[in-house]
């Protein structure tokens, strides 16, 4: 990209060029300006450092010009110091409050710090001082996106592309935000926009693949992730997503090897490890599997579905300290959630905490009354300990809410002999009997069932 002796954009960021100064200027300044214009094309052409090593010129020989500061800033941010970047642009603005294009940059490099409110300050303050900036506009819609006011970042994406409308990465962007908002039609209208514009543009492409996998059609998902990575293959989230939809389409081992391209491209993201997991428990590599939840859970602790899979698991294995551990981690980082309350019901049930395991399937039913196998779980307890009323209104309630679950039949009807209804008890093991799979596992049972039921039905002597 060749400079302009005017102001322009590179990377995403603001620079500038200083022309021809008036003749008034002091010498010093003159120098100042020579050796910032020579920092400039330094950079223009990749020499980075050198251009870095201008710029600290041009201000040590006049720390007042804030261009120097501003340039200087860009050239450290493109070397990835975004501290000291944010420092010169503070600077910058410091020496020129009304410096659009510095607040417009520092807002970028707040945002890259993760600091979403100082970086919408200073975009808005960009845009009071030039409204018609459609990159400040364009910025302030990333940031709040990014703090979750989509219906403001859809309004300022849309003013910055009535300013620029061949700004690809505006429409692209637009784009994403209507589908995180459900609008996937408009969505792919943005991001096909996008790449009208812009056609190697590979985020485009991977927005379009998002919005068509939400829409069912993975096939033409699949086939924008693959123009994205062919256009940057080196984006770990672009291997990701692709994982996701070849797994959606069933196709596990080419989903595997994309999530484990990007967990090689970016190490410190979890989620590639968690659907690895997933995959890996799937097709029965158990111990692999819980070496990706637990990589999960190292990258991002308070991500709760690794640690219920790595519980249930670990529970498999027998162990249930561990399992223990990993469900009551769940349950810290997200307490709503029934399955994990169900699951450590049943590892401290299996550790003799009968009373902890009741606590938990209670808790489990209350959080979600509709699910039956915490109702039929409790009712095992409570049978266990003697409570045949309450184990009876589990069970009830296990069979209500899934009629077609074998077991709790054959357990109502075991309590309903115990307390003397051989007609109710005689009609759920006649239950039992239909619906248990006629397997060698359950043949026993059913002979038991049978046995049962005939002695119910036996004449009393």
């Amino acid at each position: 990209m060749r400079l302009n002796p005017s102001t322009i954009v590179l990377f995403g960021l603001w620079i500038v060029v200083v022309g021809c100064i008036s003749n008034v200027l002091s010498s010093t300044r003159d120098d100042a300006i020579y050796h910032l214009n020579l920092g400039v094309n330094l950079q223009n052409v990749g020499e980075l450092d050198k251009a870095i090593e201008e710029y600290r010129t041009a201000i040590r020989l006049y720390p007042d010009l804030a261009e120097a500061h501003f340039n200087l800033g860009a050239a450290l941010s493109a070397k990835g110091n975004l501290d000291e970047a944010i420092i010169e642009y503070r600077i910058a603005i410091h020496l020129n409050p009304n410096y659009v294009e510095a607040h417009t940059n520092l807002g970028v490099k707040l945002k890259d710090k993760e600091d979403l409110d100082g970086s919408i300050a200073e975009e808005r303050m960009a845009i009071r001082l030039n409204p018609n900036q459609a990159e400040a506009h364009h910025n302030l819609g990333i940031a709040l996106t990014a703090k979750g006011d989509l219906d403001e970042a859809i309004m300022e994406y849309h003013t910055a592309i009535r300013l620029a409308p061949n700004q690809a990465e505006a429409h692209a962007n637009l784009g994403a935000a209507l589908a995180k908002k459900g609008d996937f039609d408009e969505a792919m209208k943005e991001d096909r926009i996008a790449i009208r514009l812009k056609p190697d543009l590979a985020l485009a492409y991977s927005n379009l693949g998002a919005a068509l996998a939400k829409k069912g059609d993975f096939d033409g998902a699949i086939e924008q992730y693959r123009t994205a990575i062919r256009l940057n293959p080196n984006l770990a989230e672009f291997h990701y997503n692709l994982g996701i939809a070849l797994t959606a389409k069933g196709d596990d081992d080419e989903a595997i090897k994309e999530f484990h391209i990007a967990t090689r491209l970016n190490p410190n993201m979890a989620e590639p490890h968690y659907n690895l997991g997933i995959l890996l428990h799937n097709k029965g590599d158990l111990d692999e599997a819980i070496e990706q939840y637990r990589a999960a859970i190292r990258l991002n602790p308070n991500l709760a579905e690794p640690h219920t899979n790595l519980g249930n698991l670990l529970h498999n294995k027998g162990d249930l300290d561990g399992a223990i551990e990993q469900y009551r981690a769940t349950i810290r980082l997200n307490p709503n959630l029934e399955e994990p309350h169900n699951n450590l019901g049943a590892a401290l049930k299996e550790k003799g905490d009968l009373d902890e395991a009741i606590t938990e399937y209670h808790t489990a039913i209350r959080l979600d009354p509709n699910h039956a196998e915490p109702h039929y779980n409790l009712g095992i307890l409570l049978h266990n300990k003697g409570d045949l009323d309450g184990a009876i209104e589990q069970y009830r309630a296990a069979i209500r809410l899934k009629p077609n679950l074998a077991e709790p039949h054959y357990n109502l009807a075991m309590v309903l002999m115990g307390k003397g209804n051989k007609l109710e008890a005689a009609k759920e093991i006649m239950e039992f009997t239909i619906l248990a799979p006629n397997t060698p596992t359950n043949r026993h049972r059913i002979d038991e069932a049978n046995r049962q039921l005939n002695k119910a039905n036996a004449p009393e002597k």
